[in-house]
């Protein structure tokens, strides 16, 4: 009875591993030569210790698959829920916000006070100096006045002393008396007429002119007014526009913070792709390996 002698590959695996390392090859000799027999019992135990290191592998290989989903559990990403403190933050934005408004408010308000105060007693002012030269026109009028009351008493009382000459006095008598001139009391009253004609014209404009100031005056304190409410208006929207930017980048630093967090989540996930094909790849190769060494022993033949 004859054996088939079979040469094999005296080539041994050198896949390492971590934890429990050994080879495939350790305690069993495959090489054969071309007129050695192999004994059954040395194939059996090899068979056998084969088998053994198979079921260790396997037992390793749940091992390291539990070790995997456990890891991958631990490794769940915990979020944290912002939203109290975001709503909490612009709401300190827009309290902030309404605070420096009212403050602004308030010190335009001020200086509106400031220059109505300044433009009153301006008005004050003009209006005293009024009066104050009203005042000397009115004693000048009441002098001009006792002086040609005055006057008429005078002319009256002369009047009085020629009516009351005796009318049968006969006889011429010259005398040369030096008089002032005859004063003509129509032209006086026409003259005083006149001087005071003229300083009601001449206040009348004056008056007409400090209204048409003061006009002027409110209209560019209105002007001034619109002016200062746009530029309230301006620093409102320039504040709400600080308080919007400061919440976009708020909000870019937190999405950087995740994309961060997704791309090293998927690192992770790409290196433990990575192992576990590794790990199918040499189960592959331990499971061929397998394979082929019990397909020889079948074609061993029993010991005589």
């Amino acid at each position: 009875m004859s054996f088939t002698s079979r040469s094999y590959s005296s080539q041994r695996p050198t896949t390492s591993y971590s934890k429990g390392s050994f080879n495939l090859a350790d305690g069993l000799d495959l090489t054969w030569g071309p007129t050695r027999r192999p004994p059954c019992r040395t194939s059996t135990t090899a068979c056998s210790t084969y088998l053994d290191q198979v079921r260790t592998l396997e037992k390793e290989n749940g091992r390291l698959e539990q070790q995997i989903r456990e890891w991958t559990l631990s490794r769940t990403v915990v979020t944290h829920d912002h939203s109290g403190s975001l709503a909490t933050i612009r709401f300190a934005y827009r309290v902030n916000a309404k605070i420096i408004l009212d403050i602004d408010n308030a010190k335009l308000a001020a200086d509106d006070f400031k220059m109505k105060f300044e433009g009153e007693q301006a008005m004050r002012l003009v209006v005293e100096a009024d009066t104050m030269g009203l005042k000397r026109v009115l004693d000048e009028m009441n002098m001009n006045r006792m002086d040609l009351e005055s006057m008429y008493e005078s002319l009256k009382e002369e009047l009085i002393m020629l009516k009351r000459k005796p009318p049968g006095v006969g006889g011429q008598v010259d005398v040369e008396v030096d008089t002032p001139p005859a004063t003509d009391l129509n032209q006086a009253m026409t003259e005083v007429r006149e001087h005071y004609e003229t300083m009601i014209t001449k206040n009348r404009k004056e008056l007409e002119s400090w209204y048409q100031s003061k006009q002027e005056s409110e209209l560019l304190l209105k002007a001034r007014m619109e002016l200062k409410e746009l530029k309230t208006t301006c620093q409102r929207l320039q504040i709400d526009l600080q308080s919007h930017l400061s919440m976009v980048g708020l909000a870019r630093s937190t999405l950087y913070g995740l994309q961060c967090t997704v791309t090293s989540l998927e690192e992770q996930l790409s290196q433990l792709h990575a192992n576990i094909a590794h790990h199918k790849q040499e189960y592959d190769m331990l499971l061929d390996l397998k394979t082929r060494l019990e397909y020889g022993d079948r074609r061993v033949p029993p010991a005589a």
